[in-house]
């Protein structure tokens, strides 16, 4: 990083949607919220699988830390 360049430091939390699983993949929706310094983000998407995934999968929620530099 740049001399004097802004760091976001914080949590990006999201939940996973349950479903079923189908022989030549799936997809999950996902919803998620930043909390760093400051204020909160809401973001949403998808994460698609390809190959097997036959079966039913619970919802979960899945946690990562974010150092991310900024503005």
């Amino acid at each position: 990083m740049a001399q004097g360049a802004a760091v976001n430091v914080g949590t990006l939390t999201c939940n996973v949607a349950s479903g079923f699983g189908f022989i030549f993949g799936s997809s999950k929706a996902l919803n998620c919220t930043f909390a760093g310094l400051g204020r909160g983000e809401h973001y949403v998407g998808n994460i698609t699988k390809f190959g097997a995934d036959i079966g039913y999968n619970v919802g979960r929620r899945a946690v990562w830390t974010v150092v991310a530099r900024s503005r």
